[in-house]
């Protein structure tokens, strides 16, 4: 079959398309006798074929284009079907050229030039919108993106699939736009959106916004724009929010980690595991001066590793702890004296950081501070290894007092020796790297000589002669001899050491080795001048005695690195004059300049002796309890194990900011070690409403917010409102927020061991204890459940947000706004935090691994009440900041923040008895019924309920039996209502 244009042809059985096809052409021209002819199409037996002169160049344009274009006129009995095979063939026969209009009804297509890219784009395209490409027609923009004309476009069903095609023709971060009248779409380069650096509260706003709607972040900015839209609560939506977060980092020592300690009646031998440390007590810093334990953050199960250092000491830490660490292969000589800083204005620095404890700041605020380019500050911060905050900001205290030391030393472009890396990093590149931490200085216990009952020198000779007086050692010569005679007044030692009561020591007591640093040196001269040697080399060597053990804990008490030999002696460098005896003060002075140069580099980025311990090995071992610590030192160094110093450790503050400036009250219901982030706010609560000093305050914190809802249920009622907001704006109450940090200390109960004896005190401590811990987690249900016509709100703050951390179930169904910081939670911790975790968006990729940290700082998800669930970044503000900006607008303050001794009374007591129950509880909250004179659901924890025959009931029987006693309950008065209609009220 053919017509002049278009032929059919039968093939052969024995018909091969890869020998024959090129034939057809020929055969086509002998049977018509015309030429021009081209295989369209082989399929079976069949070929079909058309005549190239069929086609007829015109001033055809493709649509949004300029360019010329061919008009094909197709053969007929073209189908719609045959599309793919006229776009393959024409797109053979003109290279360049492809259909971008297919008409078989009308007999003809459009061909169009078209570039690679423009070919590409048009298949990822048709692609998404699965469509034929010619369907598409493609141009480039002059930024080298894409016009598109669609053949549809339903925003439901294609922005997915477009995004993803977009982001294949161009990179993650162009993005489309559709006029969804013209159907055409514009392709648009561009980088990822992101957010910036920082973005501040607007202090401008404190004061003079609306506390029924509270912003506290940006969005995601849209693709293309720098400025996203503002993220805020509702509370006139919702009234209650919870935000949610990943377990921060520390600096984590696990709980059985020696520390020393300044001695006192708890720890007399002046040392406490690191589980023990409370706020106050006094551990020491890298310079051995005592230092004040400010924050302990609550233990938690982390990975570990074991630290082991060639001294052959090792710690058992987490793998995201703190080191501050030099790597011993990066030595560098040192740079013109001209390029550091004179040593009193190093001083003067040194002393500036002691002002600033605590404080923190943005690079360019610190290199005011010391005076020094801002771009030098931010290249030294960033290499130092400083831990930057979620905001950006450094530890000011830290930057000032890190600066000062490199100063001493180094020109301000310099790079630092000293940087601060977590164990995981250590443990990443130790085989690259040379890492060693400084020696700390000699720890100062007591700046005074302490009452001891013998000489420490002369307890040190009679230690090193291990009872062996007056034959000696191999070294107790005439030398040795007249410098002893000298020290005991010419008396026999062991009378002298028997008068003291110490005639059967053979180690060190504690008294010992908690003694001034004076005291100390003198007993470390009395081992080495009896038992000690300097060697060619310039170490000092102590041979074994009964005092080894305790001799290792003393020297390196003094800030010098021991090392322990095989045998059991001690090998160390010597940094304090460590003997008495002149022959061997002689010996130490001719071999000591001997010592290895690296061994005994001298930094002073360092305040410690000047000597480095090398770390060994880095090796995981599994889960341990662990917590950190955050001390009142500058450098935020303290010591642990045998004096190795390790380094330690703002979306609720912008909503309490807001909320408290434009009206609302404030309470604040926390732990005592976490309560301090909000030390800033306690001036400014309602009257006892600061629930952070102890359980029992925030019991009773809690306990008062329910009681003036409660008056105000009344009031409501009495007055014919339904809500507080009905009520004429100048009458109006204050709204109350309740923000209740550290959910799961709060009110996850303590395990009690199963079989253990209920009457045994500490039994029932944990039984008050979680006594309280109910009270105080069934009022936050109340409130949450019924409170919200009353203007009561509730902030809830938990690192997680599962039932078995106190945020049951049945609360969060309540709670209308959830938040969720950080960048990388898991699909368990997003499905814990939100209904639907696939309809919250995740935090982009290029946020996340920014390689400018500050980007991600404070980033996180939210699904706010009625909202389209949004990547947000919290506003940024210093607590100084804040609480200048609070005190110029010179608002309320409280008189007493505390809940008072009778109103904790009223609250906490009766105690819990386990056979009576709460006996109190039910007359402290109201019973079991809300303001509403509902019953209140047992799932919200109502007291016990009993049946006729006094019997607890428990369950179903529970729920069941409450709703039939509450329906025969008074309102008013609680009374059972007789049958004649008669109450208590009556």
């Amino acid at each position: 079959m053919s017509d002049a244009n278009r032929m059919t042809l039968n093939l052969p059985p024995e018909f091969d398309a890869s020998r024959h096809s090129a034939g057809l052409p020929a055969m086509a021209k002998k049977l018509t006798d015309t030429d021009g002819w081209v295989v369209l199409a082989i399929e079976g037996r069949t070929a079909t074929l058309v005549r190239r002169e069929a086609v007829d160049q015109v001033e055809e344009s493709a649509p949004s284009s300029g360019r010329k274009g061919l008009k094909v006129k197709l053969a007929g009995g073209t189908k719609p079907s045959d599309g793919d095979k006229v776009a393959t063939t024409y797109a053979d026969l003109y290279p360049g050229s492809y259909m971008v209009k297919f008409e078989p009804h009308l007999g003809y297509a459009l061909l169009a030039e078209m570039t690679e890219d423009e070919v590409r784009a048009r298949g990822q395209l048709a692609l998404a919108m699965r469509c034929k490409p010619w369907e598409i027609q493609v141009d480039t923009r002059s930024d080298g993106g894409y016009i598109a004309r669609l053949p549809s476009y339903v925003p439901s069903k294609h922005d997915k699939p477009l995004t993803e095609a977009v982001e294949q023709i161009g990179k993650f971060g162009w993005y489309f736009t559709v006029n969804t009248k013209t159907l055409v779409a514009q392709i648009i380069p561009s980088e990822p959106a992101t957010f910036p650096e920082m973005i501040p509260l607007d202090t401008s706003r404190l004061g003079h916004g609306d506390c029924n709607v509270t912003p506290f972040g940006m969005a995601l900015p849209a693709p293309g724009e720098k400025i996203g839209d503002t993220v805020a609560v509702n509370w006139g939506v919702a009234h209650a929010m919870l935000m949610g977060g990943l377990p921060g980092s520390g600096k984590m020592c696990i709980d059985s980690t020696p520390v020393p300690v300044e001695p006192s009646a708890k720890h007399p031998n002046g040392w406490a595991t690191h589980g023990e440390l409370t706020p106050g007590m006094r551990v020491f810093g890298v310079d051995g001066r005592p230092v004040t334990v400010a924050k302990v953050h609550p233990a938690r199960t982390v990975p570990v590793a074991v630290v082991r250092f060639v001294d052959g000491q090792s710690v058992t830490v987490g793998m995201d702890h703190y080191w501050t660490v030099r790597d011993m292969r990066s030595s560098r000589p040192r740079c013109g004296g001209g390029s550091v800083l004179p040593a009193d204005r190093c001083d003067d620095l040194a002393t500036m950081a002691h002002r600033y404890l605590g404080w923190r700041g943005y690079p360019d605020m610190i290199a005011q501070y010391v005076d020094a380019p801002a771009a030098a500050i931010s290249a030294f911060l960033v290499r130092s290894g400083i831990p930057r905050g979620e905001d950006g900001t450094y530890p000011i205290d830290e930057a000032i007092a890190a600066w000062s030391l490199h100063r001493r030393r180094y020109g301000e472009n310099e790079s630092p020796t000293l940087g601060v890396r977590s164990t995981a990093e250590l443990m990443a590149s130790l085989g690259k790297s040379d890492w060693a931490v400084p020696a700390s200085g000699a720890v100062r216990y007591t700046d005074t000589d302490v009452d001891l009952p013998l000489d420490p020198y002369l307890l040190g000779a009679w230690l090193a002669l291990d009872g062996d007086y007056p034959n000696g050692g191999p070294t107790f010569n005439e030398c040795a001899r007249a410098t002893l005679t000298d020290a005991t007044g010419g008396r026999p030692l062991t009378a002298v050491v028997n008068e003291a009561g110490l005639l059967g020591v053979r180690t060190i007591p504690s008294a010992y080795l908690t003694a001034s640093i004076d005291q100390r040196l003198e007993l470390v001269r009395g081992l080495m001048d009896y038992a000690g040697r300097t060697a060619m080399l310039g170490r000092c060597h102590l041979r074994p005695t009964s005092a080894a053990g305790k001799a290792a804990t003393l020297i390196r008490s003094l800030g010098m690195l021991v090392q322990t030999t095989a045998y059991g002696a001690m090998i160390f460098e010597a940094t304090m004059d460590v003997y008495r005896r002149r022959d061997l003060a002689e010996t130490h002075a001719r071999y000591a300049p001997l010592v290895n140069s690296l061994a005994r580099a001298i930094d002073p980025s360092t305040a410690g002796s000047g000597a480095w311990n090398r770390i060994e090995s880095i090796t995981a071992a599994g889960r341990a309890t662990a917590r950190c610590i955050e001390v009142d030192d500058p450098r935020h160094l303290y010591l642990i194990g045998d004096f190795i110093p390790t380094h330690n450790t703002v979306t609720v503050n912008a909503i309490l900011a807001d909320l408290l400036s434009n009206g609302s009250e404030i309470v604040v219901v926390d732990t005592l070690d976490k309560s301090v982030d909000f030390f800033w706010l306690k001036p400014y609560v309602r009257d006892g409403g600061w629930g952070g000093g102890s359980l029992e305050a925030s019991v009773t914190a809690l306990g008062l917010v329910y009681e003036e809802a409660k008056r105000r249920a009344a009031f409501l009622g009495e007055n014919g409102y339904k809500n507080w907001m009905d009520i004429p704006k100048g009458d109006r109450f204050a709204p109350i927020t309740v923000v209740i940090d550290e959910i799961s200390a709060l009110m996850v109960p303590d395990k009690i061991p199963a079989g253990i004896d209920k009457k045994a005190p500490d039994v029932q401590q944990m039984l008050a204890t979680n006594m309280l811990k109910f009270r105080l987690s069934r009022v936050m249900d109340q409130l949450i459940a019924e409170m919200r016509f009353v203007g009561v709100r509730m902030l809830l703050s938990s690192q997680v947000t599962n039932t078995n951390t106190g945020v049951a179930l049945s609360t969060k169904a309540k709670v209308g706004h959830r938040g969720l910081q950080g960048l990388n939670p898991s699909k368990t911790a997003r499905g814990q935090a939100f209904d639907d975790e696939r309809a919250v968006p995740e935090v982009p990729d290029n946020v996340k691994e920014d390689p400018n940290e500050n980007v991600s700082r404070g980033v996180g998800v939210c699904h706010l009440s009625t909202m389209t669930p949004v990547v947000y970044k919290s506003f940024f503000i210093s607590d100084s900041d804040l609480v200048a900006a609070l005190e110029r607008l010179n608002l309320r303050k409280t008189t007493r923040p505390e809940p008072t001794p009778e109103e904790i009374a009223r609250f906490v007591t009766p105690e819990f008895d386990e056979d009576q129950g709460d006996s109190g509880s039910a007359e402290t909250f109201g019973g079991d019924r809300p303001p509403s004179g509902k019953p209140l659901d047992p799932k919200f924890g109502p007291t016990t309920v009993y049946s006729d025959d006094g019997q607890p009931l428990r369950g179903a029987a529970a729920a069941a039996a409450a709703s039939k006693q509450a329906a025969a309950l008074c309102h008013s008065c609680g009374k059972p209502i007789k049958p004649n209609g008669d109450c208590g009220c009556s």
